[in-house]
């Protein structure tokens, strides 16, 4: 990480962790999620309690889009709905899927 990073707090064992970059009145957070992948966003919040509530929201929504084949880092909806798609498609060509996914 670059930057003048002035204080780093973990949450979930190191899964998370909080840190406000020297120019910065946000909390920001990296988090990993069990694709092993590091990614980074704005939690948003100056406060640091609220800071930590909102990264723990942000790393469980991302493994739950991760557990669901759902993109994690777009903020496209096409990417969102190509996703979907594939995997309505899946389940049709599985038997699973609905009649409406046609």
């Amino acid at each position: 990480m670059g930057g003048n990073v002035e204080k780093l707090i973990q949450i979930l064992q190191g899964q998370v962790v909080l840190f406000m970059r020297g120019r910065s009145k946000k909390w920001q957070c990296r988090y990993k999620l069990a694709d092993k992948k590091w990614r980074r966003t704005s939690t948003g919040e100056s406060d640091q309690v609220a800071a930590g509530k909102a990264a723990l929201r942000i790393y469980y929504e991302g493994e739950v889009k991760r557990a669901n084949k759902l993109p994690i880092d777009t903020k496209r909806f096409g990417s969102v709905a190509d996703a979907v798609m594939k995997a309505m498609q899946t389940e049709l060509d599985e038997g699973t899927g609905k009649a409406v996914y046609h």
